[in-house]
Formats: structure tokens, C-alpha cells, sequence
């Protein structure tokens, strides 16, 4: 894929620094899967009024009132751009990996973040984007909290954004 302007969804960067804002929000860790289907409605929180939710969850989305953050670009369906950022993604949680800044469990899939290796540079940059940008933050930690990313009735079937039937749950 050419690209001749940036976009942040395709940017593996901002795929980090979103990766370690959510988790920074999520405590007790997270299910990678789960993980990316919140990366993409932190980056476009208008997606969040297709997702299916539970009434309080709807009312803090409707306080929201979040507004499209790219105007005037022109974007595939949300499906096709949740495939199309797969690949930044994975480099950015490769990365992370890689340079232990976060753990993984082989077996439950849960992430979390190691808040003690992570550079202070990028932790102070975490938490003051996180501030910005609070109630957005907590709708998508009462999201992630509430619900699986798998089968039905799961994040991934709740967003439209990637298939669900197979999922072994």
C-alpha cells in the first residue's frame, strides 16, 4: 500500500503510544484481541456510536459527543481500515515485546504493561494524553472491563469490526 500523506491509524509509532495508553487504563491487563478493537476506537472514537452497548454505556457515549478526528480524509469502511491497521499494530505490540516493556501470557493472551521499565518519557506522554482525553478514556476502560473480545455478544461482534463465528470461546 503507497501512501502519500501520514495517518496515524497506518503509523506503527502511534500504534505504540495508543497500545500504552490503553493499557496504562487497564490495571489488570488485557486480551490482545480486545486490545486492538479498543486501539481503533481510540483512534476513532465516532465508531463508538455503531458499537453495541449496554444503556450506561450508551449514555456516557452520547456524552461524548465524539466528533470524527480526520474531517477530510477519505476512509474505507471501518472494517476494511480495522484489517488494513492490523499490520502497524502488530509491529508496534512486536516492539513492545521485544523490548520487554510489556508482558504477555502465552496462555490466557492477556497483556499488561510493565510501568517500570517503560522510559519516563513515554509514561509522562501516556498520562497526559490520557488526561486530555479522560472521558474517552474511561468509556473504552468500562468497555474493556465489560465485555470479551470473543463470540458472540464479544467486542469483536459488538464493533462490526472483525468476524466472530469461529472464535473458540
Amino acid at each position: 500500500m503507497t501512501q502519500l500523506v501520514y495517518h496515524p491509524a497506518f503509523d506503527p509509532y502511534n500504534a505504540l503510544l495508543r497500545t500504552c495508553r490503553l493499557l496504562d487504563e487497564m490495571a489488570d491487563g488485557i486480551d490482545v484481541t480486545a486490545l486492538r478493537v479498543l486501539d481503533f476506537l481510540l483512534l476513532f472514537p465516532e465508531h463508538l456510536a455503531a458499537v453495541r452497548l449496554s444503556p450506561a454505556l450508551k449514555g456516557a457515549v452520547r456524552r461524548l459527543k465524539a466528533q470524527p478526528r480526520f474531517p477530510y480524509d477519505r476512509l474505507p469502511t471501518p472494517r476494511a481500515l480495522f484489517r488494513r491497521m492490523a499490520a502497524p499494530y502488530e509491529a508496534a505490540v512486536q516492539t513492545l515485546v521485544s523490548r520487554g516493556l510489556v508482558d504477555v501470557d502465552e496462555k490466557t493472551g492477556v497483556m499488561r504493561l510493565n510501568e517500570g521499565v517503560v522510559p519516563a518519557s513515554l509514561m509522562s506522554l501516556t498520562k497526559l494524553r490520557n488526561e486530555e482525553e479522560a472521558d474517552l478514556m474511561s468509556v473504552l476502560q468500562q468497555l474493556g472491563g465489560e465485555y470479551s473480545a470473543y463470540g458472540p455478544g464479544g467486542l469483536k461482534d459488538r464493533s462490526h469490526l472483525d468476524e466472530f463465528l469461529y472464535d473458540a470461546v
